[in-house]
């Protein structure tokens, strides 16, 4: 289970590892993204064709979501930071368009939590892009780049965990 950067740093090791060794099972059975970052350049390394404008998205998410993650905009606004809405948005099937996929795929089951509201939340579309689309489902949480807390999305995330370890052979 991986949040943030973390999704980034995981899921980096797992595409250089089924880049470089094709044939050996990755280190874990399952993986949950949590408000993803995506690693572009090793994406784009192992064959990944990522859209010119993907770049350029990328920075301006990046620097959108720093000045809303800040200390000041927390102490200032608090949860409210992210009820501006998500000017970065846009339909799934067009943030997957942005990037071609390659033979190079997380192979075990996964899970995407994003929130609409978070400036980054193409980049989980984007990483989900990465991994097998028979092992992997998608969650917007509805909020910001933030663990989600309320019991509802609490218990549809528990229940994408549970079905994530089943699939990837963990005992019920």
């Amino acid at each position: 289970m991986m949040f943030s950067q973390g999704c980034a740093l995981g899921s980096s090791a797992a595409l250089l590892q089924l880049f470089k060794e094709p044939g050996r099972p990755l280190p874990f059975k399952a993986a949950i993204f949590i408000c993803a970052g995506v690693p572009l350049q090793i994406m784009e390394k192992v064959g990944y064709e990522i859209a010119p404008q993907v770049w350029g998205k990328d920075l301006e998410t990046r620097k959108a979501l720093a000045a809303q993650a800040d200390a000041s905009a927390i102490l200032s606004q608090g949860s409210a930071r992210w009820g501006a809405g998500n000017v970065y948005s846009a339909p799934e099937a067009d943030i997957r368009a942005e990037i071609e996929p390659s033979d190079v795929v997380i192979n075990v089951p996964t899970v995407h939590v994003y929130g609409a509201k978070d400036p980054r939340s193409s980049a989980g579309i984007q990483l989900s892009q990465a991994c097998d689309p028979t092992k992997r489902k998608m969650y917007d949480h509805g909020g910001g780049h933030e663990i989600p807390r309320t019991a509802v999305v609490t218990n549809d995330i528990a229940a994408l965990v549970r079905w994530a370890l089943l699939e990837g052979g963990a005992s019920p």
